[in-house]
């Protein structure tokens, strides 16, 4: 029972000044760069080599936006690129709710479906496996892998400076398993920088 106290006095501690900083509504506009290698371990320990980091080959590019009402959050992020020798462009939606600290830091976690196109061979891609039996876009959407994506971003006036990191599950509107929703492998999680611009 004290536990339960507890928690629910941390979760109010964190949410009214959360309120407090909060604006109402949010547009924030931006770019993204996903590192394509995995930074951790099936069992969430860090294996990042920083040498492939510095390699721009790993990386794939693209914009985010973001809209924020009080302290709920949409976000959407294209990316572009180029995986043995093909080129893939990839759209990841995701909602959910976004903390602005202090009007220092925003932190945020939302989660949605990631759809991934193989340009080079006009396929969708699902769970790294190109299926060629999809039948547009509304069928890619429902088997596509519901994915996590934590942001933690600086603010420094107008701008956003941060990091995010966004890991997929076996979930999928196809196949509603609610038990799919935890990740079953965070090797599979990626990392990410990103720049954005604040116009409100």
């Amino acid at each position: 029972m004290k536990k339960k106290i507890v928690i629910v006095l941390i979760a109010f501690v964190m949410l009214v000044p959360s309120f407090a900083f909060a604006q109402l509504f949010d547009i924030s506009l931006g770019a993204n760069a996903q590192f394509g290698q995995s930074v951790l371990s099936d069992e969430g320990s860090w294996t990042g080599d920083w040498s492939e980091i510095g390699n721009i080959d790993n990386w794939s590019f693209g914009g985010d936006m973001r809209l924020k009402v009080l302290i709920f959050e949409v976000d959407a992020l294209g990316s572009y690129s180029k995986v043995g020798g093909s080129d893939m462009i990839s759209g990841l939606l995701t909602g959910g709710l976004s903390f602005d600290l202090l009007n220092v830091i925003r932190l945020g976690v939302g989660m949605g479906p990631n759809v991934t196109w193989n340009i080079s061979d006009g396929k969708f891609v699902i769970g790294g496996t190109e299926v060629g039996d999809i039948e547009g876009f509304g069928d890619a959407f429902m088997q596509s892998p519901m994915t996590y994506r934590a942001t933690a971003d600086f603010l420094l006036g107008s701008i956003m400076l941060g990091v995010n990191y966004q890991i997929p599950t076996e979930f999928t509107f196809n196949d509603p398993q609610v038990e799919a929703l935890i990740p079953s492998d965070w090797s599979r999680g990626r990392m990410g920088v990103s720049l954005l611009y604040s116009f409100f």
